[in-house]
């Protein structure tokens, strides 16, 4: 036991990221959200993927983040409004990005990617890390928690649209991980001792009575948003 404990602690030493990466990583994620949340009809910012959640290996590539528009300020995008496509803004943003991050990052390059925006420092912290930013920028929904994200063709930028394709919102996400860790507590927690039966404490027992509990899964829950998948009638979007 002993041996064994000794090799995987050896192996997360070897693998596990560096302060000062992580550090940067952050840092420069939490720049472009400063800059990205005073644009016009920002709703929120958002900390996503593995630097946010404390799971980055060595090296340390990426710190991923999202801007999410109020649909009340643009009630011309996507499909609850006037089906306009998303590119304009996301060039709006882009812009601001542009116009702010060179005076702390001279090299910065900002550029389209499929889901909105890959900020490059061009500021190596050594021979394997330089950490970019993902934003993506996404729209919140008329009808749900879920949000709509843009599909973006880098080829064709007359073709983005805002993608039928739906992400978690933060605040969804964020409840339904509380309730996640507390049922790992619940599972890990001594058990309790049983409660005395109803009728020592002078009732009747309750009989047919049964206590139900069904498990969601957050992507099936942004999936079951759409409502169009047969498979998936079962998955009622609920707020939580």
């Amino acid at each position: 036991m002993g041996c064994t404990l000794d090799a995987l602690n050896d192996v997360r030493g070897q693998i596990a990221a560096h302060d000062d990466a992580l550090g940067a990583a952050r840092e420069r994620r939490n720049d472009v959200l400063t800059i990205a949340g005073t644009f016009p009809g920002a709703l929120e910012t958002y900390r996503s993927g593995s630097l946010a959640a404390g799971l980055m290996n060595h090296p340390v590539t990426d710190g991923d983040c999202g801007l999410v528009l109020d649909r009340r300020t643009y009630p011309e995008l996507g499909p609850d409004g006037d089906g306009d496509g998303p590119m304009e803004k996301v060039q709006q943003v882009r812009e601001l990005l542009l116009n702010h991050l060179p005076s702390k990052y001279p090299k910065v390059t900002v550029e389209l990617m499929k889901r909105g925006l890959l900020i490059e420092f061009r500021e190596p912290l050594d021979e394997e890390q330089d950490p970019t930013v993902d934003l993506v920028i996404a729209l919140n929904r008329k009808a749900d928690d879920a949000l709509w994200i843009p599909c973006i063709d880098w080829e064709d930028e007359d073709a983005a649209v805002l993608s039928h394709h739906l992400q978690m919102s933060p605040r969804r996400r964020d409840r339904l991980a509380s309730r996640e860790r507390r049922r790992r507590h619940d599972r890990l927690a001594p058990p309790r001792p049983p409660a005395p039966p109803a009728h020592h404490l002078g009732c009747p027992p309750l009989g047919g009575v049964g206590v139900g509990e069904r498990a969601h899964h957050p992507l099936l829950l942004a999936v079951g948003a759409q409502g169009h998948d047969p498979r998936r009638r079962h998955l009622a979007v609920r707020t939580l």
